[in-house]
């Protein structure tokens, strides 16, 4: 079942508590049980203004300060969204694996776009923010 489909619980409403102790009481057998809180996702705007404005703005930064033609998109998830593959029989880091942006929460996102901003300006190109866009400031929204 995929994350979508799994039920969804508001624990400030005392029936929706009952609900969910009710249905954790009624399992057997061996359970993996994952209890997180449900934030949005990302709005069509800090989708768009993350590919119009922040992406380009990457690739250019990259290309402007190392002459290195990249996927602004790639580059950034690489850069800050990335987490290490351990052989956890060695301890040793194998890898490297770069978390999707889609999967970023309006929070998560709003941060991996002030470091791609932070990034950028360090290399001399200045995003415009979300206002300059014609949007009010979605990646914070």
């Amino acid at each position: 079942m995929s994350k979508q489909n799994l039920p969804v619980f508001n624990l400030s409403i005392p029936e929706h508590k009952k609900m969910l102790i009710n249905h954790v009481k009624a399992l057997e057998g061996v359970h993996r049980v994952e209890v997180t809180k449900v934030r949005g996702q990302r709005s069509n705007q800090a989708n768009a203004y993350y590919w119009a404005v922040v992406v380009p703005c990457i690739q250019r930064a990259i290309l402007d300060a190392w002459g290195e033609q990249v996927d602004g998109h790639e580059f950034g998830k690489y850069q800050f969204l990335r987490k290490p593959v351990v052989n956890h029989e060695t301890g040793e880091v194998v890898g490297y694996v770069a978390r999707g942006t889609s999967t970023l929460n309006t929070e998560e996102f709003a941060a991996y776009i002030d470091d791609c901003v932070h990034l950028c300006s360090m290399l001399g190109v200045e995003i415009p923010p979300p206002s300059h866009y014609g949007e009010r400031d979605p990646a914070h929204a």
